[in-house]
């Protein structure tokens, strides 16, 4: 069973936009809603998967001619409040109930990492019941740097209290995946439809399209599997 695989860590570390909510589509409506009615600019950028959303707004405001001089705080407000509207439309990662509750089971420590304010993080995990299944939440505002930094991930290491190779990391975004590997962890990525696994650099990851692949298809040998991928 794939489960004896999972014996070997104490701790999952969950990343949260894209890994176990697909929002990335609602995010998109969410940047042309508020922003491209200010921009001018004739190919409008819009950020990229896996930026704290301050650093998205900052990267716009800078790549982009605007028709006003709206602050970054005003427009992360009008971004925010344009959010929370939608969260309905948020949809949880296909799989990922019956895999957290799969691991809960087997007395796993669940924690999730993100880049997400806390307010933004606790609005879309208590919209969406998740908050349940995780015994540690951290966001940017616990650390300085956001990822691509791996400040936040070093932090969970630090509030676990436990080796590096007791803790597994669930990514989709290549800047997570860099925090993550930064920080020494081992990682499988949720991979995004646009992304293709070479832009991930380094051998030593699993793709996977959703957590159903791990709760149906990885039960003959996977703890075999997965460890000699790792380990070569």
């Amino acid at each position: 069973m794939y489960k004896n695989f999972f014996n070997g860590y104490e701790a999952i570390i969950f990343d949260l936009d894209g890994t176990i909510v697909n929002d990335e589509l609602v995010w998109d409506s969410v940047l042309e809603e508020v922003f491209l009615p200010e921009i001018v600019s004739e190919s409008p950028y819009l950020g990229e998967r896996g930026q704290n959303l301050r650093a998205k707004i900052y990267s716009i405001k800078v790549r982009n001619t605007f028709r006003t001089n709206i602050s970054e705080e005003s427009f992360y407000e009008l971004v925010l409040n344009s959010f929370f509207k939608k969260l309905d439309e948020i949809e949880i990662t296909t799989g990922f109930i019956q895999f957290a509750e799969f691991l809960k089971s087997q007395q796993k420590k669940l924690v999730l990492v993100t880049n997400s304010d806390h307010r933004l993080t606790n609005k879309i995990i208590e919209h969406l019941n998740l908050k349940k299944y995780f015994d540690l939440v951290l966001t940017s505002d616990d650390v300085k740097f956001p990822k691509p930094a791996p400040h936040i991930y070093e932090l969970a290491i630090l509030k676990l209290n436990l080796k590096k190779e007791k803790i597994l990391v669930f990514e989709d975004s290549v800047n997570g995946a860099n925090a993550a590997e930064r920080a020494g962890l081992r990682m499988i990525i949720v991979l995004p439809d646009e992304h293709s696994p070479f832009e991930y650099g380094s051998k030593n990851r699993i793709f996977i399209e959703n957590f159903d692949v791990i709760n149906e298809d990885l039960e003959t040998d996977a703890d075999t599997f997965i460890e000699d991928f790792f380990n070569n």
